[in-house]
């Protein structure tokens, strides 16, 4: 009977527990020189390069050597001492190859991605892109206005109801057709039956409204847009008629010029008294220009469980008293926030939160506001929010009114999905507002998706220092006596001259815009 050997012992255990179970042994790791851990496939990859290279390294040697034909084996000096190597022995290769075993230990795949084309880069190559990150993000913070070609098409839209706007539109009109004759001019057809009638008992525009063009009321703006291509608008109002134009283009934006010409004013920045020179700087190019960022806000309707009757008396209600609008959309794309909240409704807003597919949190108050870095000095400043300058690429969530003493304001990277939904058990429903227009209900079960827009919104500017001006002289931001020097002695304190008074405030060393009510039309 032949004798057999005992097994060897697995390799795949090296100690036992406290229960003599077998214990898993612990795999090696290994590092790069950069502290990086390595897997046992980049391991091997890292020692079959190096072979290799040195396979290449001895041939060359040899090359150099010039020794005899026929003679197999030399003698190569080794740090480690004298080595015999044969020719015969050496591992078969091939530069194109290690050029690929290369290329692929610089390249990691996460574990469950192998098939993924998605790969995660080196620390060198992701330091490579944030810096290319970087410099794009300076490049749109210092964008400037250029025409690629001549001007031809210019909307004008005006703030509604005000008859001291509807003349400056007049004035600036007619600047633009007598001057500009080779650019065409356009004004909605709402503004027809607005103000024309005012504006013809004027003997100086009755024959104004001739060599201006507009378009069928019942048209689609979408569609007027995409067919004439505006190269310019021009906002006569305030802040509410640039969110009013911003919900018209649903797209594409065309470069935005605002006069000041109403209460607040933070976001037109052109003093409407110097039009001309204004305009003809606008034409000419080399403006700064700020790019605003929006949102994609995408309404998840749900079918509702009650009795279609009661569901569509409850709707008409709220569209009687407002509360809703009616031939509301699933999508809008807004410039300054979007707002969840509790509408007429007794209860606590009950909002979950998700970014990125992971939920984060359930907002319980008044609602919450998701706002952009344009909106963040409007409703979200007015509830605790951050201010944050237009060119900062990032969305705010401010809570309204939390019913606890720990919820802050936070701000999360453009790029995120954030996702909020109406629990199923929810006490009452939620009310959503895009940009303060088109409310709609969110009933249990529905949500709203929120992304980046790809069509942000170009504001001509007059300087890149505009908004921290807008923050002093509009919401009076840091504004403090400024605090008094020390007195050394009676010598200095005589020969010091008056005007260096420190009675005045941090707001009269910035040049203050005009106050916009203050302009009368020629």
């Amino acid at each position: 009977m032949a004798a057999t050997s005992p097994p060897e012992p697995s390799s795949s255990v090296e100690y036992l527990d406290d229960n003599n179970q077998p214990r898993p042994r612990r795999q090696s790791r290994s590092f790069d020189s950069n502290g990086a851990m390595l897997s046992r496939k980049a391991l091997r990859r890292s020692q079959k390069v190096t072979e290799m290279l040195l396979a290449l390294h001895r041939r060359q040697s040899l090359a150099l050597l010039d020794e005899p034909e026929g003679e197999e084996e030399f003698d190569q000096v080794d740090p480690h001492g004298p080595t015999t190597v044969n020719q015969e022995d050496e591992p078969e290769f091939d530069l194109a190859e290690v050029e690929q075993l290369l290329q692929e230990m610089t390249t990691v795949v996460p574990q469950g991605e192998r098939q993924d084309p998605t790969r995660y880069r080196t620390s060198s190559t992701m330091v490579d892109t944030l810096s290319h990150v970087t410099a794009s993000n300076a490049k749109l913070s210092n964008a400037v206005l250029t025409w690629e070609h001549p001007v031809h098409n210019i909307l004008i839209i005006k703030k509604r109801g005000d008859a001291n706007v509807a003349e400056w539109f007049g004035s600036i009109a007619q600047y633009l057709v007598e001057q500009h004759p080779n650019v065409s001019v356009f004004f909605p057809p709402r503004l027809f039956r607005e103000d024309v009638d005012a504006l013809k008992s004027s003997k100086a525009y009755t024959g104004l409204f001739r060599k201006l063009h507009t378009w069928e009321a019942s048209r689609s703006f979408v569609e007027v847009a995409q067919e004439l291509a505006f190269d310019l608008v021009v906002c006569l109002g305030g802040d509410g008629t640039l969110l009013h134009m911003a919900s018209l283009f649903q797209s594409e934006v065309p470069p935005v010029m605002c006069f000041a010409l109403g209460s607040l004013g933070f976001l037109t920045t052109f003093d409407v008294q110097t039009y001309q020179s204004s305009l003809e700087q606008v034409l000419d190019g080399g403006l700064p220009v700020t790019i605003r960022m929006r949102l994609v806000c995408k309404v998840d309707h749900v079918k509702s469980k009650m009795s279609v009757s009661r569901a569509s008396k409850q709707d008409a209600l709220l569209k009687e008293f407002g509360l809703v609008t009616a031939n509301a959309v699933a999508e809008y794309h807004v410039l300054n926030e979007l707002i969840v909240d509790r509408g007429p409704s007794p209860y606590l807003t009950q909002l979950d939160v998700w970014i990125d597919d992971e939920y984060v949190t359930c907002v319980q108050g008044d609602g919450l506001i998701v706002a952009t870095p344009t909106g963040s000095t409007a409703y979200s400043a007015a509830a605790g929010g951050s201010m944050v300058h237009p060119s900062v690429p990032c969305v705010l969530l401010t809570p309204v009114c939390p019913h606890n003493v720990t919820s802050r304001p936070i701000v999360v990277p453009a790029a995120a999905r954030i996702k909020l939904s109406v629990p199923v058990d929810a006490r009452s429903e939620a009310f959503a507002a895009f940009d303060g227009r088109n409310r709609q209900r969110l009933r249990r079960g529905e949500s709203i998706s929120i992304t980046s827009s790809r069509w942000p919104v170009p504001c001509i500017t007059q300087s890149r220092s505009e908004w921290f001006q807008g923050l002093h002289n509009c919401l009076g931001w840091n504004q403090r006596h400024l605090q008094q020097p020390f007195q050394p002695s009676a010598t200095s304190t005589a020969s010091a001259s008056p005007s260096t008074s420190r009675g005045t405030s941090q707001i009269d060393m910035l040049s203050s815009r005009p106050p916009p009510l203050s302009a009368t039309p020629p």
